[in-house]
């Protein structure tokens, strides 16, 4: 049976999820679009395939902890002032290296630059399920789809992340803003039309890191074997522990 508490920091509730035999390192997951953390519930212990990725964590001695962050955030300033009150929460509250692992997925990779620079070395590994590197990259990608599109316009608004006006002159040039933390491992679930232009963005931010000297480890993974990823993900938190 999983342990875990939940709590409230600000508005929004957050929840830390306790291994039965603790290996002493923490990993914070930003969730996807639909992620949610309530009272006594969360999106990673009802959906199916996320659970068995929680569970996988814990298994493997993994101290889990996420926040409700506002909902569909899309990387607001708001939602990254939580994220870091919530890391130093848990690194008072819990006897944790300090130094932690990051899961992001979908939008919850629009936070990871502003919170690496603000921790100062104190994340170990960042591993990007489907990221989304910019707004534009996912207005664009709505396009097609009005209902969707506007959907995304209204919860940007409500996040105070501009106009659809403002979003349209966003670039890609984000992709700048990687070359930092030190280890990064993407996972990209190959989906259709969306494949080449995520390759083409993944390819460009791999440069962008070697300048840096930093690690980046890129998987493509057939939509049938995305339950593989867990174990990826643990053997690269395994790799950078002994550092």
């Amino acid at each position: 049976m999983v342990k875990q508490r939940f709590f409230q920091l600000d508005t929004e509730w957050n929840v830390i999820h306790y291994p039965e035999k603790p290996n002493g390192f923490g990993v914070l997951i930003f969730g996807g679009e639909g992620h949610f953390v309530e009272e006594k519930n969360s999106f990673w212990l009802q959906h199916m395939g996320r659970n068995i990725w929680l569970k996988a964590l814990l298994e493997a001695g993994y101290t889990v902890f996420y926040s409700n962050l506002y909902g569909n955030h899309w990387g607001s300033e708001k939602a990254g002032e939580l994220a870091e009150s919530l890391y130093h929460y848990v690194i008072r509250h819990e006897i944790l290296n300090e130094r932690i692992h990051i899961i992001a997925e979908g939008m919850g990779a629009l936070l990871i630059p502003e919170l690496v620079k603000n921790l100062e070395g104190n994340i170990r590994t960042v591993s990007l399920i489907n990221p989304y590197f910019s707004l534009k990259e996912k207005m664009d990608e709505e396009k097609e789809q009005l209902f969707f599109y506007k959907k995304f316009l209204h919860e940007v608004k409500v996040a105070n992340l501009g106009a659809e006006d403002r979003l349209q002159f966003q670039t890609e040039e984000s992709i700048r803003h990687w070359t930092f933390p030190q280890v990064l491992s993407i996972f990209f679930v190959m989906d259709g039309n969306r494949t080449y232009s995520k390759k083409r963005l993944m390819e460009e931010l791999v440069e962008q890191r070697k300048k840096k000297q930093t690690q980046t480890m890129i998987h493509y993974i057939l939509p049938e074997r995305r339950n593989v990823i867990s174990s990826f993900i643990l053997r690269t938190f395994k790799n950078f522990e002994e550092i």
